[in-house]
């Protein structure tokens, strides 16, 4: 029998033998990277353009790449759990890939794809510049300012030179089938308290990065009886899961969309800003005016409603905005709000750095690349009037900002800073299910 994602109630108790039985086949035949952290720190994104010469080869290329499954890195996740309860170093973890289509590499292979969404089949760039007066491609970087992208490997290491190894291999794999061109990322982390753990991630404003992200399996991020909020981190499974739209002989696979984009970070944009805004007729601390900016503290705890959680806390208690603005970036993105609470992404992004040039490879699964992050992305985060009326653009997702960024109600006038971030390229990609992967050779 079909699993049925409306009867699955997030979040899922995997120690239930009925449950993990129940979605087993999600579990196993996903790619793990979609539902479960990898928790490396070293990162290559492999961009391949296809060569038309050879497509069965291309095929049997992708066909032999075999990620982990969802299975697999939750298990690693208990094993490096176990290791640090022992108060011993977890093991080394070995290089994995992971592997997605555009809709230009669909229909290069020819292969057939159930009900392709108007999103994917168009792609971000597309749909981007359709937008008028709100696109600026002309600043786009190679390969994404030329010809489309067709696939997209995901290699994530242990060490740099784990990662170049792995990386080495596969783009001589590549070279005779496609161009190749990689993007590489390295976690940025603070200062360890515990010389077994390692430190929260941040990015390169200094800010902890990858909080408050879905839900989908019980843990240390579930809502408890004892939160203050009406927040709820849990997500149903079908927010980030589709049934396979490649043809596969098998049912209960799943995949799903990836949007990707190279967005650079401006640092010294970044820290100008917070100091003008110190400066301004609001006054606060330079430090103050970087948490309200992107709406937390460095350490990722909440500005309101302080909790032992910092997932615990919701819109209604801070209305006005006042300590946790409508224009802060968190709050643009994800303001929290009960009607807003299904459109929702999971993050998936890596600090990069190439020269003096920073910034984010960012990443994010979701089930509806127009009804979630296209919601997102282009009507809240570039929409003045969200989550309240004359709030100001989001000043850190890479598009132009032409209103005043409306901070507390104690600046009614607001402040207009420059653009924080530039959007260098970016691309829509479908990560079908593992089973449908190796089908293609």
């Amino acid at each position: 029998m079909p699993i049925q994602f409306d009867q699955l109630q997030a979040p899922l108790d995997l120690q239930s033998p009925a449950i993990r039985k129940r979605v087993a086949p999600i579990l196993d035949f996903t790619q793990g990277f979609i539902l479960e952290k990898h928790r490396r720190d070293f990162v290559a994104n492999m961009l391949l353009r296809f060569k038309t010469t050879d497509l069965p080869g291309i095929r049997r290329a992708l066909a032999a790449i075999q990620p982990p499954s969802v299975s697999q890195l939750l298990a690693e996740g208990s094993a490096i759990r176990a290791s640090l309860d022992a108060g011993q170093q977890p093991d080394t973890l070995p290089p994995i890939v992971f592997a997605g289509l555009s809709a230009h590499g669909v229909q290069t292979l020819g292969l057939k794809f159930q009900g392709l969404p108007v999103a994917f089949r168009e792609g971000f760039k597309r749909r981007l510049t359709s937008r008028p007066g709100r696109a600026d491609t002309s600043v786009w970087q190679e390969p994404w300012a030329s010809s489309p992208i067709d696939a997209l490997i995901v290699i994530a290491a242990s060490s740099a030179s784990d990662l170049a190894q792995a990386t080495a291999a596969l783009r001589a794999q590549w070279q005779p089938l496609a161009n190749v061109d990689v993007e590489s990322g390295e976690v940025i982390r603070q200062p360890r308290t515990n010389p077994l753990e390692r430190g929260t991630p941040i990015e390169h404003f200094g800010f902890a990065d990858g909080t408050s992200q879905p839900e989908f399996f019980t843990g240390k991020d579930t809502r408890t009886a004892a939160w203050k909020s009406t927040f709820d981190p849990a997500m149903n499974l079908a927010r980030v899961l589709v049934p396979e739209k490649l043809p596969v002989q098998v049912g209960d696979r799943f995949g799903s969309y990836l949007a990707y984009l190279r967005i650079e970070q401006h640092v010294d944009r970044f820290n100008a800003a917070a100091t003008r805004l110190s400066t301004s007729a609001c006054p606060m601390s330079k430090e103050q005016a970087g948490q309200i900016i992107t709406g937390r503290s460095r350490e990722g705890k909440q500005l309101i409603a302080p909790s032992r959680h910092v997932n615990d806390f919701s819109a209604d208690q801070d209305p006005k905005g006042v300590k946790w603005p409508f224009a802060s970036h968190t709050r643009k993105m994800n303001s929290r709000e009960a009607t807003e609470s299904s459109i929702r992404i999971l993050r998936r992004g890596i600090p990069y750095q190439v020269g003096k040039e920073k910034g984010l490879l960012f990443l994010s699964f979701q089930s509806s690349l127009q009804d979630q992050f296209e919601e997102i992305y282009f009507n809240w985060g570039d929409q003045p009037n969200h989550p309240q009326d004359e709030t100001g653009s989001d000043p850190l997702i890479g598009r132009p900002l032409d209103t005043r960024l409306k901070f507390p109600s104690t600046c009614p006038g607001g402040i207009k800073i420059a653009n924080l971030t530039t959007l260098r390229g970016g691309g829509y990609f479908y990560f079908p299910s593992i089973t449908a992967l190796q089908s293609l050779g």
